[in-house]
């Protein structure tokens, strides 16, 4: 048995990250919703394929930031709003109501897969984790800001 003070630390954490992902997720779809061309899921996944090339996505040039760890983790957060989208790896459910700027708001999810282990479906595969965005994450904070 794990210490209880260790795992509500770690919870808080995992909080924490997965708000960058959720919010990376939030600000596409804003990007998305505030331009009239991209009004089908098609066109989503068309642009989002383009920004992917060449880490399009990111600032020029972020300088020498102490807050590098808090670029990272949003850097990897975009990366993965707009690799789950170049990959169709996101379900899209038709607006049902306004959005604030005018345009119709739409309800994005991670698409659902098998857990083989399980024989669930689930929606982990696509979760802000460390084991699955670690690795950019790290690379974000060494060698690209």
């Amino acid at each position: 048995m794990q210490d209880p003070v260790y795992l509500v630390a770690s919870q808080r954490l995992l909080e924490w990250q997965s708000g960058f992902g959720s919010t990376a997720i939030t600000m596409v779809e804003h990007f998305f919703e505030s331009d009239p061309a991209y009004t089908t899921y098609h066109t989503c996944q068309e642009f989002a394929s383009e920004i992917l090339t060449d880490f399009a996505y990111l600032y020029e040039e972020i300088g020498d930031d102490p807050s590098v760890g808090a670029l990272a983790m949003s850097a990897a957060a975009v990366e993965r709003a707009f690799t789950m989208w170049a990959e169709r790896k996101v379900s899209w459910d038709l607006p049902v109501v306004q959005s604030q700027v005018g345009s119709v708001a739409r309800k994005v999810k991670p698409v659902r897969e098998l857990n083989r282990a399980t024989g669930k479906t689930t929606g982990s595969h696509a979760a802000f984790s460390d084991t699955n965005w670690g690795e950019a994450t790290r690379y974000y904070a060494t060698d690209k800001l």
